[in-house]
């Protein structure tokens, strides 16, 4: 599950100052499945060079792209 937080959480939980998690744990809030959208990307997200859009594309289903 991914951590959900606000912009003051984001902001604080990316701080390389900050050490100790206990800090923005408060940050960290609970959100719906109705609120989350979810679909598979691919492995291009693996290399960790890459911060780029395409990270978060959603890919095409395996079985519909056979199809077409």
């Amino acid at each position: 599950m991914p951590a959900i937080l606000d912009d003051e959480g984001i902001d604080a939980w990316l701080n390389e100052t900050n050490t100790e998690y206990r800090g923005v744990l408060g940050a960290i809030r609970g959100i719906s499945a109705d609120e989350m959208m979810m679909y598979p990307v691919g492995a291009y997200v693996n290399e960790r060079e890459r911060e780029t859009p395409e990270c978060v594309e959603p890919i095409r289903n395996f079985y519909s792209a056979i199809r077409e």
